[in-house]
């Protein structure tokens, strides 16, 4: 800067000459287009560094919308049992199986809520949320980890166990269709990596994994879970109760040949939540 008022006083006192004087003012304006790009580097590379360092680590929990309708009897008993599972220290693994329409992933995401909040999140760190699927695709799980847990895009599965391996963290995998090893496809440490102790309690960390699965055989394939948790289709008053939330209501009470009609199509859903649902949508008229 000092440079550029220099030239800027000396710009006239070159031989009187008018095209000089002209060059002169043509090399300063350079100089300054030159200086003003570095300047704004400067802050782009100052406002980056401040973005990064200033960033808020990764909540615990990240709420997952459900809808109350379909939270009943069945699902919070078995929220109750799984919590039961996560508080303690002797269930690293559970498996959750059931036939398609069951509501394992409303469970599964009612887990995840139950965790919201410092004092009812039994102490994870991280609660790591996945859609696994008939047909995994591990580097965009392996980036959904990453970012989960705050770690850039391009991280390795190395990566990700070094990060997992002394903290408290809780898997919840939906949608399994097959046994994973999930320490080699996505870094995920296992109960049997807590060699290592916390140094500031001298515990060991909770590694601890929840899939869910429609076969009973994934279960018995995966590592031998600690516990299985069989999803059963609704009781005849959940099942009727399920089934008026999703249909009118008023016109099944309005008279009793069809509320008789409605009870029977609901008999033929077999307690089936997702059958109950769509049927219950499809009588609304």
């Amino acid at each position: 800067m000092i440079q550029l008022k220099d030239d800027h006083d000396n710009r006239g006192c070159l031989v009187g000459s008018c095209s000089l004087n002209c060059w002169a003012k043509y090399k300063i304006s350079q100089k300054s287009i030159k200086l003003l790009k570095e300047i704004k580097n400067l802050k782009t590379e100052y406002d980056a560094f401040k973005e990064k360092t200033e960033a808020q680590p990764p909540r615990a929990v990240r709420e997952i919308p459900t809808s109350s309708i379909v939270v009943g009897k069945i699902i919070k008993l078995n929220l109750e049992k799984v919590r039961g599972y996560l508080a303690g220290d002797n269930v690293s693994m559970v498996g959750i199986w059931g036939m398609g329409g069951v509501r394992k992933t409303t469970l599964l995401n009612e887990i995840n809520n139950s965790l919201l909040g410092g004092d009812t999140n039994l102490g994870f760190k991280y609660v790591i949320p996945l859609v696994v699927s008939k047909e995994p695709q591990f580097e965009k799980l392996q980036k959904e980890i990453s970012k989960r847990l705050g770690l850039p895009s391009n991280s390795e599965k190395s990566d990700i166990f070094e990060f997992l391996k002394n903290k408290d963290f809780l898997m919840l995998l939906d949608d399994m269709w097959k046994a994973v090893d999930l320490h080699e496809t996505l870094g995920i440490p296992l109960p049997h990596h807590q060699s290592q102790r916390r140094q500031d309690r001298g515990q060991r960390c909770k590694h601890k994994v929840i899939f869910t699965t429609r076969e009973d055989d994934v279960c018995a394939r995966m590592k031998r879970p600690d516990k299985k948790i069989k999803v059963e289709c609704l009781d005849g008053e959940e099942a009727w109760h399920l089934f008026k939330q999703h249909a009118n209501e008023e016109t099944i009470n309005s008279n009793a040949g069809i509320k008789k009609i409605a009870m029977k199509v609901m008999e033929k859903c077999l307690g089936l939540p997702l059958a109950l649902k769509v049927i219950g949508w499809s009588h609304v008229e």
